[in-house]
């Protein structure tokens, strides 16, 4: 919706998907138009795919009739490397990470009551506000259903300075089995093109001495990664510390594997502007509190950190032996141990005198 308007501009449908144990998520836009945000060279999107693996982004564009499974039915793919908060997930909207940023914080605002696909629903509501002053409104499920779960029901989306807002409706939530091949497989399907001969498009910048995994965007540092070892020395059994995925993953940019922006895919009529576009969702003093309050079961609180833990310089997540490592001292992980909660490498934990408030 444009700003002070109640009408929507656009209207679209999605299936989401989301991989918390690793971080992943995919979204197949399969009805309707979603618009591309102004400023930011973004193009409209239809029947598209957006994979977010860490800081890999996907973007996959469809022929019509997609059943968005056959890749033989995929027109074109992008990649493009991002740094920060990471993969957006659903539990992400009630706390303050990153951490790392003084602009994010969060608000509790307890319960309320909605409608929500056409039925009045209890729900309890967080703010969290962005990098340019607007905020995210947060309705999670208050009663869990027959599954036991406490689901994401709404979001609405500032438009961050950049383009219209957007109000988000979730529906017809079910948990996948994460154990199961198939379902990792969704999550991979770039890769599956790849390996039968397609290409994704890189729009990172071009750097021929840098490995880079093409599954999460870890890129390879040779005394954190392989103690001290070149890439091209390391054993051929060695895997990404991220996401466990074999060295054959890894690549080096070249020079053809780079193009100018996602949006020089689509029409040459896509429009960038400069001027900034405002939000009805804008954060303003008379009514913002800092309120970081999650509590169980929709997500960990901070907790106090003892100085001697190791806590995860991304999400804040302190290493628990017992409930992270079967009771094992941090330093005897494995390297391709991942963080539990926001899915980074071992080597983004350390050991801090800072200590985190409930």
């Amino acid at each position: 919706m444009n700003f002070d308007s109640d009408e929507p501009i656009a209207q679209y449908r999605q299936h989401v998907k989301y991989l918390l144990s690793k971080n992943w998520k995919r979204a197949d836009l399969f009805d309707g138009k979603k618009p591309g945000r102004p400023g930011t060279g973004a193009p409209d999107a239809e029947l598209s795919t957006f994979l977010h693996r860490n800081e890999n982004l996907v973007f996959i564009q469809w022929a019509n009739g997609t059943d968005f499974k056959n890749i033989s039915q995929i027109l074109s793919c992008t990649t493009t490397r991002v740094q920060g908060v990471g993969n957006v997930r659903p539990d992400w909207f009630l706390d303050a990470r990153p951490y790392s940023s003084a602009l994010i914080k969060s608000q509790y605002l307890g319960n309320q009551h909605i409608v929500h696909n056409g039925k009045p629903t209890l729900v309890k509501q967080w703010r969290k506000s962005d990098f340019v002053g607007d905020y995210f409104v947060m309705s999670m499920q208050e009663h869990a259903g027959a599954d036991g779960v406490r689901w994401p029901l709404q979001i609405g989306i500032p438009g961050e300075a950049a383009g219209p807002d957007a109000l988000r409706v979730m529906t017809q939530h079910k948990l996948l089995d994460a154990s199961d091949d198939a379902t990792q497989k969704l999550f991979l399907i770039d890769q599956e093109y790849v390996a039968a001969g397609g290409e994704c498009k890189s729009t990172n910048p071009v750097d021929p001495d840098t490995w880079t995994c093409s599954v999460c965007a870890k890129e390879y540092i040779a005394d954190e990664d392989g103690d001290g070892m070149p890439f091209e020395d390391l054993p051929d059994t060695w895997v990404c510390p991220r996401c466990g995925y074999p060295k054959s993953a890894y690549h080096q940019a070249k020079a053809t594997d780079s193009i100018a922006s996602i949006a020089s895919l689509f029409s040459d009529s896509v429009s960038v502007g400069e001027d900034v576009v405002p939000s009805g969702l804008e954060k303003n003093v008379t009514f913002w509190r800092d309120i970081e309050y999650t509590f169980r079961p929709y997500a960990p609180s901070p907790v106090p950190t003892p100085t001697d833990a190791f806590t995860c310089k991304v999400c804040k997540h302190v290493y628990d032996p017992d409930a992270d490592g079967d009771g094992k001292p941090f330093e005897e992980l494995a390297d391709d141990w991942v963080c539990p909660v926001c899915g980074s490498p071992k080597s983004a934990f350390a050991q801090d005198d800072v200590t985190v408030l409930v």
